[in-house]
């Protein structure tokens, strides 16, 4: 029986409850973080009651678990579910240096900021090149992130956007492309660093995708992406935008994020 997000939207709705649109849009990466009035959040903010996030969240993680490019359910999951991991990592951001300006500025990183074509003619070494290289071979673009909806909180919602946002970054600086076992490396990282419930949940059941083979390679990677993710230094606390003349190699030194094992194949960006 195939699974209806639609229908489940459906019930969610009924007895006059705000309806809950989950529809991915096109739409400007430009999300204010400002609220306009005080009944507000931030733009696109959608408000619900812990019944409907319930809800939400059982709906959004079969949604993901059927289906892992449902992006929507995965974002939804993500904000549902991460309420006290966004806290840490606000503290986290509020204690550092850059993470506080990176919180009082709310950058927000889109194709225009970081774009691909100027990114290549920077020298090859640095993070500028690395990253528009990594976007432009795996044909991204960084106005693909879905907005922030269901956390409520201004400068929560903002942590989530960012986390979204510097997630090529995290791909560049860890040196994997974006094929399903790649992905899945970059998600065990990210569960030991950011220790958001829905990388967990990623890292955990993603490796059933895949075949004996890959899974037996994925193995090689597990180890080094779980020490990784917890002995590097915040990346959430790194302004990429003001290092792309970095040298790649040495910010990788600087954040602790040491080379791969030389036993698999899934890295191509070292």
């Amino acid at each position: 029986m195939r699974f209806s997000m639609n229908k489940y939207l459906n019930c969610l709705t009924q007895h006059k409850m705000p309806k809950l649109s989950l529809k991915v849009r096109n739409i400007s990466q430009h999300q204010s973080f400002v609220p306009k009035s005080s009944d507000e959040f931030y733009d696109l903010h959608i408000q619900t009651s812990p019944l409907q996030k319930i809800m939400l969240t059982v709906g959004s993680a079969f949604a993901a678990l059927y289906n892992p490019y449902r992006g929507d359910m995965v974002a939804a999951l993500g904000e549902t579910t991460g309420h006290f991991a966004l806290q840490k990592l606000h503290l986290q951001m509020l204690n550092d240096d850059t993470g506080y300006r990176i919180l009082k500025e709310k950058p927000i990183i889109d194709s225009h900021i970081l774009d691909v074509k100027k990114l290549l003619c920077y020298p090859k070494n640095t993070l500028g090149y690395c990253y528009g290289n990594f976007m432009h071979s795996q044909n991204l673009s960084a106005d693909d992130r879905s907005p922030v909806r269901f956390v409520d909180n201004t400068e929560l919602a903002y942590v989530m956007k960012r986390y979204r946002q510097i997630h090529d970054f995290c791909h560049v600086i860890l040196g994997f492309s974006v094929d399903v076992s790649a992905e899945i490396v970059v998600k065990w990282f990210e569960c030991f660093h950011f220790n958001l419930p829905m990388a967990a949940l990623s890292s955990v059941f993603g490796p059933l995708a895949l075949n004996q083979v890959e899974q037996k390679e994925l193995i090689n990677y597990i180890p080094w992406a779980i020490f990784t993710g917890m002995s590097a230094k915040p990346l959430l606390n790194v302004y990429f935008e003001k290092n792309l003349e970095r040298d790649i190699f040495e910010l990788r030194n600087e954040l602790h994020v040491y080379e791969p094992p030389k036993n698999g194949l899934l890295h191509k960006y070292w």
